[in-house]
């Protein structure tokens, strides 16, 4: 399940990474005030820098400030969501908290066995109450997906491509697999499975005309169905292709798309719920709630 706060930390360390390379001076943060305790625990600025190492392995004064605040907002969600976890009884699988306390460990040598198991205790903690709690509460209904889709025409018209092709290093190598496939009458896969020097090795391969080469989408434009190209020599490598079919749909009852929709919908709901208990729970910790916005913003369209 891809879960709200994956994306959220993925998309922001990469921010971070951008940051860290070009960042000259801060421009000044927006983020909100720091908090100094949740109940009995404190919370303190090396809790912090050990959720930044540990999420993106950057330090605090190696990441710019607007980022800086964005991650602190998602640290505090972190330990709300861990602290409400715990409160339910949630554990994570000895397994699963060793597998993580050494990743961290190997990560980070210089941290200490305690300090990485707490650190993965209240990583996991956080996602299990997203996974078997606030997952649990989220549905999307074939009404609402269908009533998507009927708003949205059918796919443009299709100009996929299904083709498997050979790739060679040479100009000679390409002759003798043409006069395999064409003269010798070696199936194309063979062939492929044993001369290509591509990783797919044959295998088919759905494509659009406009993503192609434009020396091979002139060559496959033109190409009939079932028929198997000359050589075609592309930066250097030689290609020879078989076109098996042309502008099939490769999703007729727009199952795939239904699929896409309901993910969409799906992790749209659970952002959104998650950011609606964060406020619930900081309520009841009597403390500020993390800022909206980056719970959700993989779902932005």
């Amino acid at each position: 399940m891809k879960l709200a706060r994956m994306a959220t930390i993925g998309i922001l360390a990469a921010l971070a990474w951008v940051a860290s390379c070009s960042r000259g001076s801060d421009s000044g943060g927006d983020g909100g005030h720091r908090v100094e305790r949740i109940g009995d625990d404190a919370i303190s600025e090396d809790d912090f820098r050990e959720y930044l190492m540990r999420e993106v392995g950057l330090p605090p004064d190696e990441i710019d400030e607007s980022s800086r605040d964005r991650f602190y907002e998602e640290f505090l969600a972190e330990l709300l969501l861990a602290r409400a976890a715990e409160r339910l009884g949630l554990s994570s699988s000895p397994e699963r908290l060793a597998a993580e306390s050494a990743r961290l460990m190997q990560a980070h040598p210089e941290w200490s066995a305690p300090d990485a198991e707490a650190a993965a205790r209240r990583g996991l903690l956080a996602d299990l109450y997203v996974e078997r709690v606030l997952a649990a509460e989220v549905g999307v209904s074939a009404e609402e997906v269908e009533e998507i889709i009927a708003g949205k025409s059918k796919s443009r018209a299709r100009k996929f491509l299904f083709f498997r092709q050979i790739m060679l290093p040479t100009e000679s190598d390409a002759a003798r697999a043409y006069r395999r496939v064409t003269r010798e009458k070696e199936s194309f896969e063979f062939v492929a499975a044993e001369m290509s020097i591509s990783p797919d090795k044959g295998a088919l391969q759905e494509r659009s005309l406009d993503v192609l080469p434009r020396k091979a989408a002139e060559l496959l434009k033109k190409l009939q169905e079932g028929r198997v190209s000359r050589p075609l020599e592309i930066d250097g490598s030689y290609y020879i292709f078989n076109l098996e079919a042309r502008n099939r749909d490769p999703d007729p009852d727009r199952s795939r798309e239904r699929a896409q929709v309901r993910d969409r919908l799906f992790s749209r709901k659970l952002g959104q719920l998650r950011q609606e208990r964060l406020f619930e729970l900081a309520r009841q910790e009597g403390i500020r709630p993390p800022k909206a916005g980056w719970s959700d913003v993989e779902n932005r369209d």
